[in-house]
């Protein structure tokens, strides 16, 4: 689940373009009649594209993750098989509801994530969206807006080659446009330094457009890079040797042959899994004012019938947890080796204030805000969100006591049974840490200062002993 200098798409989903045998009747699960008994499906009752003998298992797919039921289950179909034209926003509202146990993956994933990056030594950045968030809507759909789920779990994600694509567009800006002269070449973000951590792609790149305002930014940068005590070394990686040349020819033979040159970078960009606490996906619209301009069919005008287009998004407030660590850290010169670190985290601090992850970041999507591990819990209450922090060990406690049939999570956050097993946990530190995430939830359901029931009532008195034998 990482990307070093190539993209790691998970592959394209196939649609089963066939579905209900003739007679079948996909809602209900059972045979009809041929002769009319079947209900029609139109705009009010859509089908799901299955093999006609997967309908015995019924239609119900409420519990599969949002990217198996948006690929794979997805009920936008009519008899003759042609998309539903209204009733999309209300599938895929529904289709973007989280089951506890997609919950569930979502947080073990992420864990799992960061704990590999700490035990990597990597560079573990946490930060919090602060507006939706969208990736893969170039992906054919018949919905018209792809999405981004991780196979085989179906759950949204952002690519190790989508974070390392902003990464490195943001270590450009710096090295060619963050600082200038000396300084720059003394302790910033250069242009080499960007061939080293993210590799050398001659076949593209602004920089080597020459009526660009980058290629101009690359012009001055030039006569720095050849007073680089690293510089000879990179270029031997590439297979440009010395044989009596200066270093100035040396590098206008990379610039002239650029298109034949590559170089793996040193850097690997993990996977990244959203992490939605206790909400689901959300659905956003563009709303195309002039379609039949964009055509080619008519001039721009006011008088046109926009038709809404709607996709999928991960809301704000979301946790995303970055992972960048250095493999080939042996391979980089002693400079490189010692700053790569301070590097990227300049180079995630640009781009959380510039730039934005995912599709859509020019009109604002996928902006993002550091945040410290500690913080990444958010309690949403109107406009304002207020920083907690989020119990790994109350999650499961709770999910283990509500595993029971009948009872709901709600009743076992504010319950006794659970007030008891926070009283028996004997680690001061997690006991500290669960209370305060109890008393988060607590307040962000009015549940605190007015608790209903009693059970409610002595879990908070039992909570509230707890809180004192802490402060002593």
């Amino acid at each position: 689940m990482s990307d070093r200098s190539q993209s790691n798409p998970h592959g394209k989903s196939h649609h089963i373009s066939h579905g209900g045998k003739p007679g079948w009747d996909d809602s209900r699960g059972s045979r009809s009649k041929s002769d009319g008994g079947s209900r029609s499906r139109g705009e009010n009752n859509p089908r799901v594209a299955i093999p006609w003998y997967a309908c015995q298992i019924g239609n119900d797919f409420s519990d599969a993750p949002p990217g198996h039921r948006y690929l794979l289950y997805l009920p936008f179909w009519k008899d003759d098989w042609s998309v539903i034209s209204s009733g999309k926003q209300k599938v895929l509202k529904d289709l973007g509801q989280l089951s506890e146990h997609a919950k569930k993956i979502m947080r073990e994933l992420a864990t799992r994530q960061r704990s590999m990056g700490l035990a990597l030594g990597a560079e573990v950045i946490d930060a919090v969206s602060i507006s939706p968030f969208a990736t893969g809507l170039g992906w054919e759909h018949p919905n018209e807006n792809g999405f981004s789920f991780l196979h085989p779990y179906g759950l949204p994600y952002l690519a190790g080659s989508g974070v390392k694509g902003v990464l490195r567009r943001a270590a450009e800006e710096l090295s060619l446009f963050g600082n200038e002269g000396s300084e720059a070449m003394a302790g910033g973000w250069t242009i080499l330094d960007v061939w080293w951590l993210f590799g050398f792609e001659g076949a593209a790149g602004a920089i080597w457009d020459d009526k660009s305002h980058w290629a101009e930014a690359y012009r001055r940068h030039r006569s720095g890079l050849l007073n680089r005590q690293d510089l000879p070394d990179f270029l031997r990686n590439l297979g440009i040797l010395d044989k009596g040349r200066s270093l100035e020819e040396r590098l206008g033979m990379l610039e002239a042959k650029r298109r034949d040159l590559s170089w793996e970078g040193a850097l690997r960009f993990f996977d990244v899994i959203p992490n939605l606490w206790d909400r689901n996906m959300d659905v956003d619209i563009m709303n195309p004012h002039y379609g039949d301009y964009y055509q080619g069919k008519s001039s721009p005008h006011d008088a046109g019938n926009p038709v809404p287009i709607f996709f999928l998004v991960v809301p704000s407030g979301s946790k995303f947890t970055f992972v960048v660590d250095c493999p080939r850290e042996q391979k980089l010169p002693e400079l490189l080796k010692a700053n790569w670190r301070e590097l990227v985290r300049k180079t995630f601090g640009h781009a959380f204030d510039w730039l934005g992850f995912g599709a859509k970041t020019a009109v604002g999507y996928g902006a993002m805000e550091r945040r410290s591990e500690a913080e990444t819990g958010l309690q949403h209450g109107g406009q304002q969100s207020v920083v907690q922090t989020r119990s790994l060990w109350l999650d499961k406690k709770t999910e283990e006591l509500s595993s029971k049939p009948g009872v709901k999570p709600d009743d076992v956050l504010r319950g006794k049974g659970l007030a008891e097993a926070v009283r028996a946990i004997e680690d001061p530190a997690l006991k500290k840490e669960v209370l305060q995430d109890i008393q988060n939830r607590w307040k962000e359901k009015a549940w605190w200062n007015n608790p209903q029931g009693k059970s409610a009532k002595e879990a908070k008195k039992i909570y509230e002993e707890v809180a004192r034998e802490i402060e002593r």
